[in-house]
């Protein structure tokens, strides 16, 4: 079997349980959450690399449990590309959900119409894989979640990284599409006042 027939197997099986997330399927592992849990996704999206991370609170504290990211081949043409990140993100959300919130970093227009498309159609797939869940969407340019985590709006990589682990320090990132990630979640949950903003030290 060939590694692309098994993935476009995989996200059949996971797109068909998206609607319904107490159904096990057996190309996901399913990890629901206890009652008094709440989780949120953060999603970094792209064609190429796209990352997300999972957020839980419990009991008033905020945990960071699940990291992910996608590596799509550039020998891929754009539509196995879509195929991948959908599967992925399908599986993602049986693995982990249901989530109070998905929030996404959203696109900004490139002069690029290549650029332009890939941003903004791996966005609508997202809004897609997940209809029927019942899972509302908060976006976020990446402007404002450099500012709220990284400290300006102008925040290169290493500075969101850095705010991020103010939250959680003890966490090992295996690229900035994960730290990414991180910081669009906790992005929608300071504004939202679902955890408190830490102060300067």
């Amino acid at each position: 079997m060939s590694k692309n027939y098994a993935m476009q197997t995989r996200a059949t099986k996971c797109l068909s349980s998206r609607a319904n997330t107490t159904t096990r399927n057996s190309a996901c592992t399913w990890r629901p959450s206890p009652m008094a849990v709440k989780r949120y996704l953060g999603l970094d999206l792209s064609l190429t690399s796209p990352g997300l991370a999972v957020a839980e609170i419990r009991r008033g504290k905020i945990n960071l449990v699940h990291l992910d990211t996608l590596k799509t081949s550039n020998k891929w043409d754009e539509g196995q590309r879509f195929d991948h990140v959908a599967a992925w993100l399908a599986c993602k959300f049986y693995e982990w959900g249901p989530f109070e919130a998905v929030a996404r970093e959203m696109a900004v227009g490139s002069f690029n119409a290549h650029i332009n498309r890939s941003l903004f159609g791996v966005r609508a797939m997202s809004a897609h894989v997940l209809r029927g869940t019942g899972t509302k969407f908060a976006d976020y340019t990446p402007s404002s979640v450099k500012k709220e985590i990284g400290g300006s709006g102008k925040a290169g990589k290493d500075a969101v990284e850095a705010g991020v682990l103010r939250y959680f320090p003890d966490t090992e990132f295996r690229g900035d599409d994960e730290s990414d990630a991180v910081a669009v979640v906790l992005t929608y949950l300071i504004r939202e006042g679902v955890i408190n903003r830490l102060s300067e030290k």
